[in-house]
């Protein structure tokens, strides 16, 4: 019996790269339950929890980043490839290859400056971590916990916009690919 694919809501339409202090569990549908309960914990204000500032990009921009530079043809194509749905070898060559397809792909300037801009406006020079906040990690029944890249310490306009694109290509880590399949979770995820 064939069986519907579980795909995580996701707000395409939200587009402002938006601090964790704005943000409440309700935007989980914008940048992710990790990101949103973050910004739920920092607005809340305990007493002993101190939540580091930072902003998050929507799932919005990942979207449109593969739209506009046609990663999403070479996305949709490597999932509709039977042999990569069912040769495990060949699977992960072909994941490796749309990782460095990602993260080499140069990321749209007028996205690419905004985030320089935001996190300068925010931080300054200071080193920051890159962090995955998607629509297909802490779910009821998935966690997604180490599925996804983390960054840490980037320097420099160059070096995020770069890290920013490896936390997006490791939607397509092995790992995560399999934990989502495993799940009966739909690849197309922010």
């Amino acid at each position: 019996a064939h069986s519907e694919l579980i795909t995580p809501p996701a707000d395409l339409d939200y587009d402002r790269l938006t601090p964790l202090s704005a943000q409440r569990a309700a935007d989980s549908i914008r940048f992710g339950a990790k990101s949103a309960n973050l910004g739920e914990i920092a607005g809340a204000q305990l007493p002993g929890f101190t939540v580091p500032d930072g902003f998050t990009v929507p799932f919005a921009w990942y979207a449109r980043f593969v739209r506009e530079t046609g990663l999403e043809v070479e996305i949709f194509a490597m999932l509709d490839d039977q042999r990569f749905n069912h040769d495990i070898p060949y699977r992960r060559e072909r994941l490796a290859a749309m990782r460095k397809r990602v993260e080499t792909t140069p990321m749209p300037a007028p996205m690419a400056d905004a985030i320089v801009a935001k996190a300068r406006e925010m931080f300054g020079e200071d080193g920051l971590f890159v962090r995955s906040s998607t629509n297909a990690e802490d779910l009821p029944g998935f966690s997604g916990a180490g599925l996804y890249t983390t960054v840490p310490n980037v320097r420099g306009a160059e070096a995020l916009v770069a890290a920013v694109r490896v936390v997006w290509a490791s939607i397509w880590n092995d790992r995560a690919y399999e934990a989502r399949a495993a799940a009966g979770m739909s690849h197309l995820v922010y």
